[in-house]
């Protein structure tokens, strides 16, 4: 039996406590999403989703007709960003790492439909294993990280509507996609070179693959985050937002 004062000494996680963390969006944190530089409201068209990771990775947009809507009380009591599949999204204002290191990409999101090809973030040029774009890919009927070729890919039900806890890992070796805390896919991908590039929220390039549908939460991760630390990280966003992981 675990004494009671060790119990209490035991610290809670929160996202902070990531390593590597370079971008935490969060759009139930009160003053994080922004509507000309005051706290968004229920139907708010938000220019600033601000980067609570410390890195300064702010997202933004200044187009009136591409900006997504604040939405309150969501998920489990939640706000989230509604994106509209037209040409809605966010970039952020300074580049995500590239390289041929890792990275752990996590989304809590929900699509509108379950067959569009809609994307939640992607950074760098487009051209092979220069690029990252998580997505969701009709043509597979499931998801992709996409590397503009070289990707992984699985095939998977989806229910539109439905929040779900998305993950893509590349730990330098080994590349995973997980779902609720649960491994669904993996490869062992050799010719990584991202380019360090501003990245897009709510598409998987600048130009297209735009997410119709709602986002709670996007983290990214410098490197493959442990197991230990990616169960951690489930957990809490299961918690967070009401949803059942493995």
């Amino acid at each position: 039996m675990i004494p009671t004062h060790r119990l209490l000494l035991q610290p809670a996680f929160d996202p902070f406590r990531l390593p590597g963390l370079v971008l935490y969006l969060d759009a139930s944190v009160y003053g994080s999403v922004l509507t000309a530089g005051v706290p968004s409201v229920d139907g708010d068209a938000v220019d600033t989703w601000r980067d609570l990771s410390g890195k300064g990775n702010h997202a933004t947009q200044a187009t009136a007709a591409a900006k997504p809507l604040c939405k309150l009380a969501i998920v489990n009591g939640r706000a989230v960003l509604r994106f509209d599949g037209g040409d809605d999204k966010l970039n952020t204002t300074n580049n995500l790492p590239g390289g041929s290191g890792g990275y752990t990409i996590t989304v809590v999101q929900a699509p509108d439909a379950s067959t569009g090809q809609y994307g939640w973030i992607g950074w760098g040029p487009a051209s092979a294993n220069n690029h990252i774009g998580f997505r969701q890919n009709p043509a597979i009927a499931g998801y992709t990280d996409w590397w503009y070729s070289n990707d992984l890919s699985v095939s998977v039900a989806i229910t539109a509507l439905q929040f779900r806890i998305l993950t893509s890992r590349f730990d330098g070796v080994t590349r995973t996609i997980l779902r609720d805390g649960l491994q669904l896919a993996s490869d062992l991908p050799v010719g990584k070179n991202t380019t360090a590039s501003i990245a897009t929220i709510g598409a998987s390039s600048p130009t297209g693959e735009f997410f119709d549908g709602d986002i709670a939460a996007i983290l990214v991760c410098e490197g493959g985050l442990s197991n230990t630390n990616l169960r951690k990280l489930h957990r809490w966003a299961g918690r967070r937002y009401n949803i059942a992981v493995s």
